[in-house]
């Protein structure tokens, strides 16, 4: 489990406590919906001590893909992103199998059908336990 009390998020540039991480009402993401999301799985390995990241790459792919489908004028790299997602589990130190969803969305209020000059991006972890075995019917 995460030993911080407060499980943080990246959102729009820094680390913050999931809390803090807002987004108006009016803002243009909700305004218009336009919103690129992925999430993947890290699984944690007790014998290696290590949180291994499902297909990093992959899913990082796939989300790119979507800006662009999306017309997003701003698309992060998958540099930064890898990079942010990795910053983002090491401050939280999870121990355990965890869910990630990484949400990219336009901050600018440019109108439905146009493609938005900035975007926002959050990134957050939360711990996926294990799911109980079926009951037999």
């Amino acid at each position: 489990m995460a030993t911080s009390a407060t499980n943080l998020v990246h959102f729009e540039g820094r680390l913050i406590p999931e809390t803090e991480a807002t987004i108006s009402p009016l803002s243009a993401a909700m305004a218009h919906g336009p919103i690129a999301y992925e999430t993947l799985r890290g699984y944690w390995n007790e014998d290696r001590s290590n949180l291994f990241l499902f297909r990093l790459h992959d899913h990082l792919a796939r989300l790119t893909a979507s800006m662009k489908i999306l017309r997003f004028s701003e698309v992060f790299t998958r540099e930064s992103m890898s990079e942010w997602i990795r910053e983002l589990v090491r401050t939280n130190h999870y121990t355990e199998d965890i869910h990630i969803r990484m949400s990219i969305y336009p901050l600018d209020r440019s109108g439905p059908g146009r493609s938005p000059e900035r975007s926002g991006i959050v990134i957050g972890a939360h711990p996926r336990p294990d799911r109980p075995p079926e009951v037999a019917h």
